[in-house]
């Protein structure tokens, strides 16, 4: 016999209804319940919407059941491994499953769910293969040993440009995260005429509902395998899921002000858990985490520099004990003088003294 009782998670921020209750499926809707879809069911003497999150045929407690009282959509938006990944944020930030969800799932757009996406996704064969700035970075891909990797990123590349690099290298299956909605319309005003943008949709809290809901169905359907956005992105239902890039990701916009307070950085390192995904921290200076993972040998370090830059840069290692005289007179030894110079044609020098 197929299941007749749907196990639903309801929409409340309530501590102690932060479980999943029973609730028998109609004959009407026997064909169309299915974990992921949204309903609303009798709850209190009152209506509340909430989560299919599993099928059974058996109750778990005694007493009679409520019938579920409508199928608000038949869209399964709440996948099985995103909702695994929620629950896991809830448990380990000590939360609601609910809070979690709501940052994970945007709010149901009608208009939108009737969408019809006619835009083909750009197939990968089709992509011109430019790896080769990443060189290490694919190497990492390819290797077992951690799901992590720091990367020391070049002051002069800008993530912008990584992205869009590692879009036509041919990269699939992928959530890319930039710490707030400058940075996404800056690369958004750059690329968005370019073709290879098609296979990517924007997941930001900044758009409209219907717009949001809108680029959410896209990676949800498959219409786009690669998704782009602020923190909630991290969340983003791609299938068999490859990578998450998290630019700066010491960023305090990374970390949710909302109860349980998760930061993308740890929800993109739990993810990998589940999906098995390789997560890489991009940045010009190393987070205080970045470096924890590093230190405790949890994480690759890659480096990508541009040799004409690393090239005209030296590093000088003057002793000055011998001469306390000559040591007050030689502020700026003349290679290190030539080097500030030589620097200067290409961009800006940063110096550091006691």
């Amino acid at each position: 016999m197929p299941p007749h009782i749907a196990k639903v998670v309801i929409d409340s921020s309530v501590p102690h209804l932060d479980h999943d209750f029973d609730y028998l499926i109609p004959d009407n809707l026997r064909e169309l319940i299915q974990p992921g879809v949204r309903v609303r069911v009798p709850f209190r003497n009152r209506r509340v919407d909430g989560y299919v999150v599993g099928l059974t045929q058996s109750q778990d407690k005694s007493g009679k059941l409520k019938e579920i009282e409508t199928l608000v959509s038949p869209e399964p938006v709440l996948t099985r491994n995103v909702l695994a990944l929620c629950r896991l944020v809830a448990y380990r930030n000590i939360g609601n499953l609910t809070d979690v969800i709501r940052a994970a799932v945007p709010p149901r757009h009608k208009r939108a769910e009737g969408a019809v996406f006619e835009q083909p996704t750009q197939s990968v064969e089709d992509l011109t293969i430019a790896i080769s700035p990443y060189a290490e970075l694919e190497a990492f891909f390819q290797q077992e040993l951690r799901s992590i990797a720091v990367v020391n990123l070049s002051w002069q590349e800008k993530y912008e440009d990584m992205i869009a690099n590692l879009i036509k290298s041919g990269i699939t299956k992928s959530i890319f995260l930039l710490p707030d909605q400058f940075d996404i319309d800056r690369l958004k005003k750059k690329f968005s005429q370019e073709s290879f943008f098609n296979r990517v949709a924007i997941i930001s809290g900044q758009l409209t509902p219907e717009k949001r809901y809108i680029e959410f169905l896209k990676v949800l359907r498959g219409q786009c395998d690669l998704a782009l956005g602020t923190r909630s992105a991290v969340f983003a239902p791609v299938e068999d899921l490859n990578s998450i890039f998290i630019f700066d990701d010491g960023d305090d916009l990374y970390a949710s002000p909302q109860a349980p307070y998760w930061n993308a950085r740890d929800v993109a390192i739990w993810r990998s858990e589940i999906d098995k995904n390789k997560v890489i921290l991009v940045a010009r200076a190393q987070s205080i985490e970045g470096r924890h993972l590093l230190k405790n040998n949890l994480a690759n370090e890659i480096s990508i520099q541009d040799s004409t830059i690393s090239n005209r840069v030296r590093i000088s290692d003057i002793s000055l004990s011998a001469d306390a005289d000559t040591s007050f007179k030689a502020r700026l030894p003349s290679d290190v003088f030539s080097s500030i110079r030589d620097a200067l044609k290409l961009g800006s020098v940063l110096v550091c003294v006691p």
